[in-house]
């Protein structure tokens, strides 16, 4: 595999590595949402028990859809918690 500098390294499921050029790999791929600390201990909390992503909608009633896509976005694909303010 060649790499050039800038390159981003990906893994796929099986372990397997492909380099992707940086302009490819920020049209392609979305910055993690962020979300606040409660959010995160949530999420964290309820992959811990083996929930299923829709249970976190039932149980905190997430009505707004945007919420739900953000909560979703980070349940699957990761996140960066919100700073704190002081």
């Amino acid at each position: 595999m060649k790499i050039n500098l800038h390159d981003w390294i990906a893994t796929g499921v099986n372990g397997e590595h492909w380099a992707i050029a940086d302009d490819v790999f920020k049209k392609t791929y979305a910055e993690l949402p962020v979300i606040p600390k409660s959010w995160a201990d949530t999420i964290e909390e309820y992959k811990t028990n083996h929930y299923r992503l829709g249970k976190i909608f039932t149980d905190a009633l997430i009505l707004n859809y945007d919420e739900q896509e953000l909560i979703a976005r980070a349940w699957l694909d990761g996140y960066v918690v919100e700073k704190e303010h002081d």
